[in-house]
């Protein structure tokens, strides 16, 4: 039961991370440039959840125009997938890979050749176990816009406000009725 509590915390910790991950400057700075926006207020049309129970991160981007919310978001999920991936152990292993890839390349004795092989090898079979133990980021479901505006509730709006007035009128006809009565 310890174990179980503990691997709740540490996967729970790792959503957390992840969810500042994806808002992060890191994530946010190529795709504000690349979309002609600032970084701050990309920033204030980005919010990303951990959907209750799951291991899943919802990103919302509020926009008036929808198909720049999808554009943005989009983005948004493709950069975090490529900053995600390149940090951590995978990073760590596919840039040693890829060295030794390199090096390979380069030329190099035939006893230097099979020790790179060797450590090629080692480097790819982590790489893969890696990659099948590990939960890989990945988007679930692509970005789309909402058919009705998320905000302002005209109905809600419209209900609110009439009850309001209505409180408002009554209050004054019950105001000017004991300053009549009074006098």
């Amino acid at each position: 039961a310890g174990e179980n509590t503990g691997d709740f915390l540490k996967t729970d910790r790792n959503l957390t991370t992840q969810v500042v991950l994806l808002t992060s400057r890191n994530v946010l700075a190529p795709v504000a440039s690349a979309n002609g926006v600032t970084v701050d207020a990309l920033t204030k049309q980005v919010s990303a959840t951990i959907l209750s129970s799951s291991d899943i991160i919802q990103l919302q981007v509020k926009n008036s125009d929808p198909t720049t919310a999808v554009t943005l978001a989009n983005a948004i999920a493709k950069q975090y997938l490529t900053v995600a991936n390149s940090s951590g152990p995978q990073g760590y292993l596919q840039g040693q890979l890829d060295s030794v890839k390199k090096q390979q390349a380069a030329g190099a004795t035939a006893a230097d050749q099979a020790a790179l092989a060797t450590r090629a090898a080692t480097l790819q079979a982590q790489l893969d176990q890696l990659n099948l133990t590990q939960n890989q980021s990945s988007v679930l479901v692509p970005a789309y816009a909402l058919t009705d505006p998320v905000a302002p509730n005209k109905t809600l709006a419209g209900l609110t406000g009439g009850i309001c007035g209505l409180i408002i009128a009554l209050m004054t006809v019950v105001t000017l009725t004991r300053r009549w009565s009074r006098n």
